[in-house]
C-alpha cells in the first residue's frame, strides 16, 4: 500500500465486472471520492453516461485484446470539473486466471487549456490585424473621394457662377451660410435632405442652434464667436439632429463674411458627413484595444520592432521575462538591449535580407537561442519573429518564450542519467571485488579445512563433522557470491540484442544438460519456438535455470518430463511456455519464488541457494517482458515468458 499510495499519478484497478477493487490515494484524491465509496463500485455511479460509456468501451478493449491501451479521455470529478486526462491501462491476470485492468491516469487539462487559449489568442490577433487593414483601406477610400469631389467643387466654382450654383446644389457635402446673428442663409438642398432629412426651406431664417444637439450647443456658440472675432478659418466637429431626432456627425469648415467698412456679415463654409468614419473610427479603436489587452495578457513576451530594430512595442510578459520596463525599452534598438553581442550582427543581417531580397532566413521559424536580461545574464529563449507590411513599412514581430524551466529538467535528466551510470559502474567494481577478493579467502578457508581434515588423523568424529559443516559453508558462500555476480550482469554485463534462433538455443541448453537427463530418463518435447531479437547469452541462462529446475524438482522414483513450446500472441509479442509434471507448489508463493535467495524446500532435499528464478525475472525485465508462473500441488508447473520481438529502435 505504502509503494501504491506513493505514486504521484492516480493509480486504480479494475476487475471483470470493471468495478474498483483498489485506488491509490492520488487516484481518490483526483476523483474526489473517499476509498470506501469508490470501492466495489463502476464509473456509472460516479461520470455521466457518456463518459461512463467511453471507459467501459477502452476497458472492454484491454480485457478483449490484452493489449496495452492509452487515451485521451474527459473525467468529471466530484465537484462537477471536467478533466482532460491521459489514460494507460494494462491487463493483469493473477495466477487464478482472473483478469484486472491496471490504470494510471495523467491530467493535461491545463496543458490543453493554454493549447486552446494560445490558439484563441492568435486568432483573435489575426482577426484584429484583417480587420483594422481593411477598416483603414475602407476610410481611405471614402478619403480620397472627398478630396476627389471637393477638388471638383473649386474647378466648377471657378468656371462659372450657374456652374457654381448646379453644383452646390447637388453636392454631397452641405453648403451654407449664416447671417451675423446665426441664422441661415443659404442651404443647399440634396446635401440638406442627406444630412438633416428636411427641405432648406424648413431652416432657413432660423438659428443654427435649433438644429444642435444639447451637449455641442455650449461649444459651438464659442466657435461661432471666434469666427466673428476674425478668425479666419475655423475647422469643428459637432453633432447635430436630423428631423427624426437621430444625431449626425457634421465636420465644419467655416470662414468670416465682410462687408463695407469690415463689418461681419456672417460666415459661410461647408459641411461633411462623418458619421460612417466616426463609427469606423470607434471599432478600429475597440480593434486596436482588445488587441493590446489580448497581447499584454498574453503568457509569451510580445515584441514588435521596425524596419531599424527599434522596439515600437513590449508587453508586460517581455517586462517580466527580460526585467525592462516598456518606458525603458520603447526606442531601444533590439540589438543593444536583448541580443548579446555575438547575435547582433545576424539579427541585423536577417532584418536587410529580408527588407532588400525578400529572403526569410531565421524568420517565421522556432528558434531554441539565448537573450540578455536586464541585469546582464542570459536566458534560454523559444523565439519566433514574424514580418508585417503595416502602413507602408515593415514591422517584426517577436514571441519569446522563457524556457529556464524546461532546459533546467532536461539537465537535471541528464545529470540522472550521469549519476546512473555512476551506480552501474560502481556496482560493476563491486562484482569485480566480490569475485575477486571475496572469493580468495573462501578458497584458503576450503583448502585449509580439506588439508585439516587429511593430515590429522586424530580428529574424532565430532571435530571431523564440524570440519565438513565448515567445508560445505564455504562452499555455499561461494556458491551465494557466485550466484548475486550473475544477478548483477544481468545488467551491468549485458550485450547487443541480435536475432537468436530459439530453437536453436534450446538445443544447446538441453545439450549442456545432457547428462542430467541422462540420469533422470526425462521425456523432453519441444514445439514452435519463434525467433527473438535479444542478448543471446541470457536467454541461454534463462531457459537452462528454467529446464534445470524442471529437471530437477520431481518425485522421487519418477521420470521427469516437460515440455517447451511458443507462439506470438500478437504481432509485436511472443510467448515461450515451460511446462513439467514435477512437484508443483501452493499458488500462493507465485510472487515469492521469484525474490531472490527464496526457496520453497531444506537445503538438504535440493541443492542451490534460490537466486535461480530471481535471475530468470531480472533477465526478462530487463528485455521489457514479464515472467509468470502457475502451479498445483504434486501436478506440476507451468512458467510463461512474454517477450516483445523487437527491443529499442530494433523495429524501425
Amino acid at each position: 500500500d505504502q509503494i501504491i499510495n506513493s505514486i504521484a499519478d492516480p493509480l486504480f484497478v479494475k476487475d471483470r465486472e470493471h468495478r474498483w477493487v483498489l485506488l491509490n490515494d492520488a487516484a481518490c484524491q483526483f476523483l474526489g471520492y473517499p476509498r470506501e465509496q469508490l470501492l466495489g463500485k463502476s464509473d456509472y455511479d460516479f461520470f455521466p453516461k457518456e463518459e461512463a460509456d467511453i471507459f467501459w468501451e477502452k476497458d472492454e478493449i484491454v480485457f478483449k485484446t490484452g493489449l496495452e491501451n492509452i487515451n485521451e479521455e474527459e473525467l468529471t470529478d466530484a465537484e462537477d470539473k471536467t478533466h482532460v486526462i491521459v489514460t494507460r491501462k494494462t491487463l493483469y491476470t493473477d495466477p487464478q486466471g482472473n483478469s484486472f485492468i491496471v490504470g494510471i491516469i495523467r491530467d493535461i487539462t491545463d496543458r490543453r487549456r493554454a493549447e486552446r487559449e494560445l490558439l484563441k489568442v492568435r486568432d483573435q490577433l489575426e482577426q484584429g490585424i484583417q480587420e483594422r487593414t481593411a477598416e483603414l483601406t475602407q476610410i481611405n477610400r471614402e478619403l480620397k473621394k472627398e478630396i476627389r469631389e471637393r477638388v471638383r467643387i473649386e474647378t466648377f466654382l471657378a468656371e462659372s457662377e450657374k456652374k457654381y450654383r448646379d453644383l452646390v446644389e447637388t453636392s454631397r457635402e452641405l453648403i451654407w451660410s449664416v447671417d451675423a446673428a446665426g441664422r441661415w442663409t443659404f442651404l443647399s438642398q440634396k446635401a440638406t435632405r442627406q444630412i438633416y432629412g428636411r427641405e432648406p426651406e424648413e431652416m432657413l431664417g432660423r438659428s443654427f442652434t435649433d438644429f444642435t444637439s444639447p451637449q455641442h450647443l455650449e461649444q459651438d456658440w464659442e466657435t461661432f464667436g471666434k469666427i466673428k472675432e476674425g478668425h479666419p478659418f475655423v475647422h469643428y466637429d459637432t453633432v447635430h439632429l436630423r428631423k427624426d431626432g437621430r444625431p449626425v456627425d457634421l465636420s465644419f469648415n467655416a470662414v468670416v463674411v465682410y462687408g463695407e467698412g469690415g463689418k461681419v456679415l456672417g460666415t459661410r463654409g461647408t459641411a461633411s458627413d462623418v458619421t460612417a468614419r466616426r463609427l469606423a473610427e470607434e471599432r478600429l479603436r475597440e480593434s486596436e484595444e482588445r488587441i493590446r489587452t489580448t497581447i499584454d495578457h498574453a503568457l509569451d513576451a510580445v515584441i514588435v520592432f521596425d524596419e531599424e530594430g527599434e522596439i515600437v512595442y513590449w508587453n508586460p510578459q517581455a517586462e517580466k521575462i527580460f526585467g525592462w520596463s516598456a518606458a525603458e525599452a520603447l526606442g531601444k534598438k533590439d540589438t543593444e538591449l536583448i541580443a548579446p553581442l555575438r547575435y547582433g550582427g545576424v539579427y541585423r543581417q536577417t532584418r536587410l535580407r529580408f527588407l532588400k531580397e525578400n529572403r526569410m532566413g531565421l524568420l517565421n521559424r522556432r528558434l531554441e537561442t539565448e537573450l540578455r536580461h536586464a541585469d546582464g545574464h542570459e536566458l534560454p529563449v523559444e523565439l519566433s519573429v514574424t514580418p508585417l507590411h503595416l502602413g507602408g513599412h515593415w514591422m517584426f514581430s517577436a514571441f519569446v518564450r522563457d524556457i529556464t524551466e524546461r532546459k533546467l529538467a532536461a539537465q537535471a535528466i541528464q545529470r540522472k542519467t550521469l549519476e546512473l551510470a555512476r551506480s552501474n559502474k560502481e556496482l560493476q567494481d563491486f562484482a569485480y571485488v566480490a569475485s575477486h577478493d571475496l572469493q580468495e579467502p573462501l578458497h584458503k578457508i576450503i583448502a585449509f579445512t580439506e588439508r585439516l581434515r587429511v593430515n590429522c588423523e586424530n580428529l574424532n568424529a565430532k571435530a571431523v563433522d564440524s570440519l565438513e559443516r565448515i567445508r560445505h559453508a564455504a562452499l555455499r558462500m561461494r556458491q551465494l557470491i557466485a550466484d548475486l555476480l550473475q544477478y548483477a550482469r544481468v545488467t551491468t554485463q549485458a550485450r547487443p540484442v541480435e536475432r537468436v534462433d530459439m530453437a536453436t538455443l534450446i538445443r544447446e541448453v538441453l545439450s549442456m544438460l545432457e547428462l542430467r537427463i541422462a540420469e533422470t530418463g526425462a521425456e523432453i518435447q519441444i514445439g514452435i519456438l519463434p525467433a527473438v531479437l535479444a542478448d543471446r547469452s541470457q536467454m541461454f541462462q534463462l531457459f537452462q535455470n528454467l529446464l534445470g529446475n524442471a529437471l530437477k524438482f520431481v518425485k522421487p522414483g519418477e521420470k521427469p518430463w516437460l515440455r517447451i513450446s511458443g507462439r506470438p500472441l500478437d504481432s509485436a509479442t511472443v510467448e515461450f511456455t515451460v511446462e513439467d509434471h514435477g512437484l508443483g507448489f501452493d499458488p500462493t508463493f507465485s510472487e515469492q519464488i521469484f525474490k531472490p535467495f527464496q526457496r520453497l524446500h531444506g537445503r538438504s532435499e535440493y541443492e542451490g541457494t534460490g537466486m535461480g528464478l530471481a535471475i530468470c525475472q531480472k533477465i526478462v525485465q530487463r528485455h521489457n517482458g514479464d515472467i509468470s508462473v502457475q502451479s498445483t500441488p504434486g501436478k506440476g508447473t507451468c512458467f510463461k515468458v512474454r517477450l516483445p520481438r523487437f527491443q529499442g529502435n530494433e523495429e524501425k
